[in-house]
């Protein structure tokens, strides 16, 4: 535990997870929170969000039994946020994993059951009730069936990171927009300081949750994780009749998100997405003119005829804004919590393989504690930092190449081409 009870523990970065880790690091202790961030609030991935969450463990077996558990404080989480009166578009209308093809289904339902979380709440359903739970948007005739998460949730993730923030300033900490971590100040393998653009501030514990950028900042102390940044395009159409009561929906088959928002549509697929590494630039800064790649939104574009195959009312809705973030998929599936192994006191967060809003409450529980030194929500073991060599994956290419190796998948597919020229 830490003993130097008057310094502030500096949580850099204001998305989700760093907001979350902020939130619970001040409800369990009188610790002084400084959370920095070099925009504002919610202003890199979480806004391009799905916002949707769900027991994803229960249909995703690799995720595991650790993950379970911050899947449902996370669920619980929100929960309380829509109870509490705040409206963040909250709608507990479940989540439906669906497939295209009878032969995938029986594989995945098979898959499913023998998971480790596997979960009776969870129902089968066949393409004509997937057609009636979403109202028609789903023509039943483009699928073989799926699975209905009844837990599941949806919402709007700017509302959601809002209302944390403002959590974190009435609870009494700070959140310093537009301010950069320049550099961290290590003495004997221990965190004492951290160097911002504003000046100095003592401390013994520091909080990396800077998404895309985490391999940026562990290199200050010489530590790597097996990590993939991908920039991702979402689209958000006109209103074209969607019920509100419509269940959120995640493809196996072709792999793509889509849910109901204020009578349109939300998506997103990998049409849309690519490995930041091998798109060019820095990627350093979070400004849209400087990261925004519009190849992707063409491409998303160019998709559309085939996903209206499954949801014929998108094909001729209108696109009314266009949103893109940086996911970061890890080697094995698994998320990065806990202390950085050669340097006390240095905490991080990170690879959530795409799935933040749902994991970022529990993260955020779960890095509390063990900044605190309290019993953890769940056993951290699945999600420490030292459970790859660094050297074993240098750069995001050959974490690329591992998913090449293991044949399957989207982030395989990205990386089989040779990498493109400079």
């Amino acid at each position: 535990m830490n003993q130097h009870q008057s310094s502030p523990i500096v949580v850099i970065g204001a998305g989700i997870t760093g907001l979350s880790i902020a939130h619970h690091l001040l409800a369990a202790s009188d610790r002084e929170v400084v959370v920095v961030d070099s925009g504002d609030v919610g202003n890199g991935t979480t806004p391009a969000g799905a916002g949707f969450v769900a027991e994803w463990s229960t249909v995703i077996p690799h995720l595991g039994p650790q993950a379970y558990a911050l899947q449902k404080y996370s669920l619980d989480f929100y929960r309380g946020i829509h109870e509490s009166g705040r409206d963040v578009h909250f709608r507990g209308n479940g989540n439906i994993v669906f497939f295209n093809h009878e032969d995938t289904l029986a594989a995945g339902l098979a898959a499913i059951a023998a998971g480790p979380c596997a979960s009776d709440r969870n129902t089968v359903v066949s393409a004509a009730e997937i057609g009636a739970l979403t109202g028609g948007a789903v023509d039943a005739s483009a699928v073989a069936g799926g699975v209905l998460m009844p837990s599941g949730i949806q919402l709007e993730t700017g509302l959601a990171i809002q209302h944390i923030a403002e959590g974190v300033e009435q609870q009494g900490g700070t959140i310093l927009r537009g301010v950069t971590m320049e550099s961290l100040e290590i003495d004997g393998g221990r965190v004492v300081g951290v160097n911002l653009s504003t000046g100095h501030i003592a401390t013994d514990s520091v909080v990396l949750a800077v998404g895309a950028w985490l391999n940026a900042a562990l290199a200050q102390v010489d530590w790597k994780l097996p990590l993939v940044p991908f920039v991702a395009t979402r689209f958000v159409t006109e209103d074209v009749g969607l019920s509100p009561d419509m269940p959120t929906l995640q493809g196996k088959d072709f792999p793509l998100w889509i849910r109901e928002s204020e009578g349109g549509f939300t998506w997103g697929s990998t049409h849309g997405a690519a490995p930041a590494h091998r798109l060019g630039g820095t990627w350093n800064a979070l400004g849209k003119d400087e990261r925004w790649r519009q190849d992707l939104v063409d491409a998303m574009a160019a998709d559309v005829d085939r996903v209206a195959q499954v949801f014929p009312k998108l094909a001729g809705a209108q696109t009314i804004r266009e949103i893109q973030g940086m996911p970061v998929y890890s080697v094995d599936g698994g998320m990065f919590v806990g202390e950085v192994p050669n340097t006390a006191g240095l905490f991080a967060a990170g690879g959530d393989n795409e799935s933040g809003v749902s994991h970022g409450p529990g993260v955020g529980r779960l890095l509390a504690d063990l900044v605190l030194g309290r019993d953890p929500i769940c056993d951290p073991t699945r999600f420490r930092l030292d459970r790859f060599d660094p050297q074993e994956y240098p750069d995001p290419e050959s974490v690329g190449q591992h998913y090449v190796r293991g044949g399957v998948g989207f982030i395989a597919d990205a990386h089989r081409e040779p990498m493109p020229l400079s």
